[in-house]
């Protein structure tokens, strides 16, 4: 394939996920507050879980904006277990 041709592909593949990230908005935003704070909740239920049978120092996290699932009960769940958090910086370009 030539630069071009991969350079078309890349295009694509950034607008479908232009797609794909406003259709998931646009379904997150549609459901009820008190539904998104039961997945937020049934999903650290699932990952303290799964952490039962780990051993982990560390885990990366996010914090949850706008419709995202709250990554709270997460962050709860995790450090309830003495697991360290590492959540992404973002620094203004300059």
């Amino acid at each position: 394939m030539t630069g071009a041709a991969l350079a078309v592909e890349d295009d694509a593949l950034v607008a479908d996920k232009h797609s794909i990230r406003a259709t998931m908005r646009r379904l997150r935003d549609a459901l009820p507050a008190s539904e998104r704070r039961q997945a937020a909740a049934q999903a650290a239920k699932h990952l303290d879980s799964y952490l039962a049978a780990q051993t982990l120092g560390m885990v990366a996290v996010y914090s949850s904006i706008r419709t995202e699932l709250d990554s709270a009960p997460i962050v709860a769940a995790l450090e309830a277990r003495g697991i360290g958090l590492c959540f992404p910086r973002v620094l203004p370009s300059g």
